[in-house]
């Protein structure tokens, strides 16, 4: 029980992540003002 809560919490960690670098390389090539590597560092 207790580990299947924890899969279940970094399963959200890793979600999430993925959607704030998602919405920051968006918002970068919506902007066109910051450049790939600054998003990829």
């Amino acid at each position: 029980m207790r580990q299947a809560r924890s899969v279940c919490a970094s399963n959200l960690i890793v979600t999430s992540v993925t959607w704030v670098r998602f919405a920051a390389i968006r918002s970068a090539f919506r902007h066109q003002t910051v450049s790939p590597d600054s998003v990829y560092a």
